[in-house]
């Protein structure tokens, strides 16, 4: 049998302040963590623009842990708009095999005392509708040159999944 890694249930929130009433939950999603690999389950929002900023903070945080490569699941604009990639389903599965085994480092930021959270710049702010606070990270800016080895184009023509390699995606 392949060695792996343990898999691991997350959730990511994003939540907006409000003078003189209670935090609201404006967006979030769960999935799970194998290795450097991170598959979205699940998301949802609450206000414009809000999961447009928790994915782009997920993004950083999954970069800041070590991760390669985020699996969005199907194919949607919204996703396309933030830089996933379509790939055939052997090519998704031999990337998957590949980075389940290479450790990453989320452990390091469950110990915090805290959640996780990075002030927002003002326009962030504006396109989410209010104030914003803890959520992962700042959005990424950097680009990923390449995730992994042996596993190129060609491998089968069938039906994709959506998949970022992180650090890629765009806020």
């Amino acid at each position: 049998a392949e060695p792996s890694t343990p898999a691991l249930l997350v959730s990511f929130e994003l939540w907006q302040a409000r003078e003189a009433k209670e935090d609201a939950l404006v967006a979030g999603e769960f999935g799970v963590a194998v290795g450097a690999s991170y598959t979205s389950f699940s998301g949802f929002r609450t206000a414009d623009g809000s999961g447009t900023i928790q994915m782009a903070f997920t993004a950083q945080l999954l970069q800041r842990a070590g991760f390669e490569w985020w699996d969005m699941g199907q194919e949607h604009a919204y996703k396309l708009a933030m830089g996933a990639q379509l790939i055939s389903r052997a090519d998704f599965l031999c990337r998957f095999r590949e980075l389940r085994l290479r450790p990453n480092r989320l452990a390091d930021f469950l110990d915090e005392p805290e959640p996780l959270a990075l002030p927002l710049q003002p326009a962030e702010i504006a396109a989410s509708g209010g104030e914003a606070k803890e959520a992962g990270c700042g959005p990424s800016n950097t680009t990923a040159t390449s995730i992994i080895t042996g596993c190129g184009p060609g491998a089968a023509d069938e039906p994709g999944e959506a998949g970022v390699p992180v650090g890629e995606a765009s806020g």
